[in-house]
């Protein structure tokens, strides 16, 4: 039967320390339960706090010309604008308020950068580095110390999606299982073949997972799943195998970007 245990942290974690440490107190102090063919998803902020992924806003200097016409059209605070603009891979547009970007091939609002749970009043968290490589690394780490032969990891975060209020989750990193069934040349229950259906598995398991994380003070970044109906394997993910081609993809043919 598929359970999600969500688990809350000791204590609020800081930049620099050992994420695997923190996972492990975090388990122990839950009194948790880690088994074969579970999944642990980790909300993306955290990631970034161990990797020292946290800046002030005070410290972004110069601002480009890009990111002063940013700040203009949309009503943003130059120094934040500046940050998006390094960090995001494009920016498509915005609204008062948020750029529209494109990081790691993830449409995401304000290309990760983000103020939530970040820490003091002028700080902001980043995406990530390498989020694929950090799920490999502690999906090995897990394997290790525990002896599991299979096990998988996300990492997550939330965003918006067209037309509909509320945020959702989406996974920026996986390591341990395959993150998409395709079910294309397969039958629904009246014999017609699937022609277009592609499941995303870790992106729907993060969305089961963010029921427990919350957004706001639940202080609770990592969700273990158990029992998931998911193919495991210790081939690396390739981190292309989640993304849609920009001329197959319905929204970017539709809104020309």
């Amino acid at each position: 039967m598929l359970l999600a245990v969500g688990l809350k942290t000791t204590h609020i974690i800081r930049s620099g320390e050992n994420l695997f440490d923190v996972i492990c107190e975090t388990l122990v102090a839950n009194n948790a339960q880690v088994q074969e063919r579970s999944i642990l998803v980790i909300a993306e902020t955290l990631v970034g706090t161990s990797q020292n992924r946290i800046i002030s806003l005070a410290s972004i200097s110069p601002i480009s010309p890009e990111a002063e016409k940013y700040a203009r059209d949309y009503g943003l605070d130059p120094q934040f604008a500046q940050l998006v603009y390094q960090e995001a891979d494009e920016i498509i547009g915005g609204i008062p308020g948020m750029l529209f970007t494109v990081k790691q091939g993830i449409l995401i609002a304000n290309g990760g950068v983000d103020k939530s749970n970040a820490g003091e009043e002028d700080e902001y968290s980043l995406w990530p580095e390498d989020p694929f490589g950090v799920a490999a690394d502690l999906c090995k780490k897990f394997k290790d110390k525990f002896g599991f032969q299979e096990f998988g990891i996300i990492i997550s975060d939330s965003r918006v999606q067209p037309l509909r209020r509320g945020i959702v989750g989406v996974a920026i990193g996986v390591a341990g299982f395959q993150p998409i069934d395709d079910c294309r040349g397969r039958c629904d229950l009246f014999g017609h073949e699937m022609k277009w259906t592609t499941r995303a598995l870790a992106d729907q398991l993060t969305d089961l997972a963010h029921l427990l994380l919350g957004e706001c003070d639940e202080q609770t970044p990592f969700v273990l799943i158990h029992d998931a109906p998911v193919e495991f394997t210790s081939e690396a993910i390739d981190p292309k195998a989640m993304l849609m081609p920009k001329d197959e993809d319905l929204f970017s043919r539709i809104l020309n970007f």
